[in-house]
């Protein structure tokens, strides 16, 4: 481990998905870099809408802050993966940090190296 330990916020549909954190924690943990994801439950906080970018406000807010790492789980089921994306990238953007620190870009390496890890093959199984 990096000896530091990044915040994150994880955005589901519900609480249900929050397993799902765990998992990714331990992408993180396997790479050597401490994620803690917060893990609001949204349907508790009254006029949060679905959408991601509420959802990723609010959760910063509930934080005091712009997390280090925001995880986005989201079905692609009823709008379609290419739509599923856009929403989330154009989500992600609005709250991302402004300074690059060497640790937020060890971070964003770290990212990358799960994320690649992941789809490295086509076949999206987890290693």
């Amino acid at each position: 481990m990096t000896g530091r330990s990044h915040s994150g916020l994880f955005v589901a549909e519900g609480t249900s998905d929050h397993p799902l954190a765990d998992l990714v924690e331990s992408l993180f943990g396997a790479r050597g870099v401490d994620v803690n994801l917060s893990r609001p439950d949204f349907s508790r906080l009254a006029k949060v809408a679905k959408d991601v970018k509420s959802r990723i406000a609010a959760g910063c807010e509930l934080m005091a802050g712009a997390p280090e790492v925001v995880v986005v789980h989201r079905d692609a089921d009823t709008a379609g993966l290419v739509a599923r994306r856009q929403e989330i990238e154009q989500a992600v953007a609005a709250c991302a940090p402004r300074g690059r620190s060497p640790s937020w870009q060890e971070l964003v390496a770290s990212v990358e190296a799960v994320v690649n890890g992941w789809q490295r093959d086509g076949t999206n199984e987890l290693r």
